[in-house]
């Protein structure tokens, strides 16, 4: 009997594996000073386009965490791009975003060891995931030395934090940046109707090699 059509011992249809929808791409940065936030700019801008939507930059007040690397007052910015993006293609994209931190401290230099620090994630309707290259009870291992972690669910109209949720995030101050984000997500759903969309590994750029009870991102 085909895939498509096995049953249960029970006589229900069985589920079966489809591709995932497309998602959209966002990457939350933080910068030791504007200098270096204009510099990650412009080069999230030549490898991955215009950001569709941002989040203007603010002092970054949630923890210490990033002192020895950024300073004591890093500025946190949020990029939110509109092509339509693959959830499958999350550890390429860390893997591309971590090769872009050190071509920024090779360019920006001294007094900071690591003058940006890019936390690349996706937005799906219903909920927010995170990159990560640290491993914890509640992330899901993707490839390429990177997990997979829900940092906000959406639900009743609202986001929602969890447990494991990350101060900043769950504070509500990136709410406005993600619902503009998922509103352009559903407006191009309907519009383009440009639903699944089926990971090329060629689409991923060329890359070489906090206050929080677990591991930071």
């Amino acid at each position: 009997m085909p895939p498509s059509r096995r049953r249960s011992a029970k006589g229900r249809a069985m589920a079966t594996a489809r591709e995932a929808e497309s998602v959209l791409m966002f990457i939350g940065a933080l910068a030791a000073d504007a200098r270096a936030l204009s510099e990650a700019r412009v080069v999230l801008g030549r490898e991955f386009g215009p950001a569709a939507v941002e989040l203007a930059p603010a002092p970054f007040v949630f923890t210490q965490y990033y002192r020895r690397e950024l300073g004591s007052t890093p500025l946190r910015a949020f990029f939110g791009y509109a092509s339509p993006f693959p959830p499958d293609g999350l550890a390429g994209l860390k893997t591309a975003t971590n090769a872009i931190e050190g071509e920024l401290a090779a360019r920006i230099g001294p007094p900071w060891p690591r003058p940006v620090n890019l936390d690349p994630g996706y937005l799906a309707p219903d909920k927010i995931v995170l990159a990560s290259a640290k491993n914890f009870s509640h992330r899901i291992y993707l490839s390429r030395g990177v997990y997979a972690e829900v940092t906000l669910q959406y639900a009743k109209g609202r986001f929602v934090s969890l447990p494991w949720t990350f101060p900043d995030y769950a504070s509500g101050i990136y709410f406005d940046f993600f619902l503009e984000l998922r509103n352009l997500l559903m407006r191009n759903r309907q519009r383009l109707s440009f639903g699944k969309f089926i990971f090329d590994n060629a689409n991923c750029p060329s890359v070489s090699g906090g206050f929080y009870n677990g591991p930071g991102i």
